[in-house]
């Protein structure tokens, strides 16, 4: 995948991202900064840099995050030995290895075929079903409390999530956001968000009840919007995933290809 294709997938994503959590989003030509003002997690506040960039426009995503008062946190794909790896420790970046993520991608065919989703589960297949969630309604808080409590959303996050969403979802018609539940005997079990831009969708906030982990309702609910995505005539599917997180192998099971991987750098 080119770096402009990179490029486009990262930062079509946070724009979406935007509609749910961003506070900020500072964009340029070669580089994006998230700003959320409760995330509890570095990645939540950092520069996107898909390819090297200038020490000068370093300085500048360098006095964002300081008039913050916040660290400076560089995404790239830059490994230790690379030329910008090397220039970022000089200038006292450190990795954080628990914050590495993948980028998957999942070309989809109008025709693709893939098992009935239902055959995922480990549970009576009678009792489940699948429906968007309408966001002004009730559905939309408790898409949130499984949200918050699997995803680990910040109290100051969780409580901007839904009138953050209500209020920006219809502003920008370029940017589609879906809200998807898979219900087993009609309580909510597996959540996932579905962001449309183009031809591209973009999976995020996928997340399973405690109760219902492990029973591969995770699975069935990437499958349908598989499915969904491929009847609509979409190109392709993607999605990003921290490193330990249990939806890579889910996504890798059911013909997720990682394409790009990148590391987050914080200066101490």
């Amino acid at each position: 995948m080119s770096t402009n294709e990179v490029k486009r997938c990262i930062f079509t994503d946070n724009r979406l991202w935007s509609l749910m959590y961003w506070d900020e989003l500072r964009e340029h030509r070669d580089w994006q900064i998230t700003y959320c003002k409760g995330g509890n997690r570095p990645y939540l506040n950092s520069a996107h840099i898909p390819e090297e960039i200038s020490w000068s426009a370093l300085e500048e995503i360098e006095a964002f995050f300081a008039a913050r008062q916040l660290p400076s946190r560089i995404y790239s794909n830059a490994g230790q030995e690379s030329h910008f790896g090397r220039g970022l420790a000089e200038r006292g970046y450190q990795l954080l290895p628990e914050e590495d993520e993948y980028c998957y991608e999942f070309r989809l065919r109008r025709q693709h075929e893939i098992k009935a989703w239902k055959s995922y589960g480990k549970l009576d297949q009678d009792l489940l079903y699948i429906r968007e969630i309408d966001p002004w309604s009730e559905g939309l808080e408790d898409f949130l409390l499984i949200n918050q409590e699997q995803n680990n959303l910040s109290p100051a996050m969780a409580a901007a999530f839904i009138t953050k969403i209500r209020s920006q979802l219809t502003l920008d018609p370029n940017l589609s956001l879906q809200f998807f539940g898979l219900y087993y005997d009609e309580q909510l079990a597996a959540i996932l968000t579905l962001g449309i831009v183009g031809p591209y969708a973009y999976l995020s906030e996928g997340a399973c009840a405690a109760r219902y982990t492990q029973r591969g309702l995770f699975s069935a609910l990437v499958a349908y919007l598989i499915c969904y995505c491929a009847k609509l005539g979409l190109a392709a599917l993607y999605a990003r995933c921290d490193r330990i997180a249990y939806s890579n192998n889910t996504l890798i099971k059911l013909g997720f290809a990682p394409f790009y991987y990148r590391s987050l750098w914080e200066k101490s």
